[in-house]
């Protein structure tokens, strides 16, 4: 893979699916499969890296276009936040029901798209390509095909949703915008001060980020099987 744009396609449904042991890996690699979540979740990732770097919006603003897309994909398409069946097979049940959303399930779920999902795969295809990482990786073209792929040709592949009111809905689309907003304000932000000239310490990171992913599978699937409430 010489493109990272390219890269991001692929590496994103891995993380995005496979990590959270949602799809198993060799179902993952089917075709259709694939090139759905490729378009879901490899769209969605170089789209929050491309806006993000273009318009110098940091890492907060690279984290709030994360927030956006888990509201976009769990909230909008998926529907996951307001699906008692989702919820019952997770273990959550009607724990944390407001205004017909699991609250615990909202809450995770966009914690997981922001480090997993978005921020996780563009650093994994930023240490793959390290001469591309201060370049852009597509081209206005480019993220127009993204966005169509992730605004128009995912949405028409869901069907069997949950019917939702169109309060809970229009909520999470209101909620979806305000964190884009609040992701390019943060370009008005100060800039920060210069970073330290120490070297950064990549095997701590490993073992941080491991650390969290083993936490990850340990709270959201083993504890639950052991009955403890």
């Amino acid at each position: 893979m010489r493109s990272p744009a390219f890269a991001i396609l692929l590496v994103a449904p891995f993380l995005g699916e496979a990590l959270s042991a949602s799809t198993p890996p060799l179902d993952l690699i089917l075709p259709w499969n694939l090139a759905l979540l490729a378009a879901l979740y490899g769209s969605g990732a170089l789209i929050c890296r491309e806006l993000a770097r273009r318009y110098r919006l940091g890492r907060p603003g690279l984290c709030l276009l994360g927030a956006a897309y888990a509201v976009y994909e769990e909230a909008l398409i998926v529907r996951s936040w307001f699906d008692a069946r989702y919820h019952d097979r997770v273990g959550v049940g009607s724990c944390s029901w407001v205004w017909h959303t699991n609250l615990l399930v909202a809450s995770y779920l966009t914690a997981f798209h922001i480090v997993v999902s978005i921020c996780s795969s563009i650093v994994l295809v930023e240490r793959l390509f390290l001469t591309h990482r201060e370049r852009a990786w597509a081209g206005w073209r480019g993220l127009a095909f993204a966005a169509l792929a992730l605004t128009v040709l995912v949405p028409l592949t869901y069907g069997d949703l949950p019917r939702v009111p169109a309060g809970p809905l229009l909520a999470a689309c209101g909620l979806c915008v305000l964190l884009v907003v609040c992701a390019f304000l943060t370009a008005r932000l100060p800039d920060r001060p210069a970073a330290s000239s120490r070297r950064p310490r990549p095997r701590l990171l490993g073992v941080v980020a491991f650390a969290c992913v083993a936490a990850h599978f340990v709270l959201v699937y083993a504890l639950p099987s052991t009955g403890v409430p």
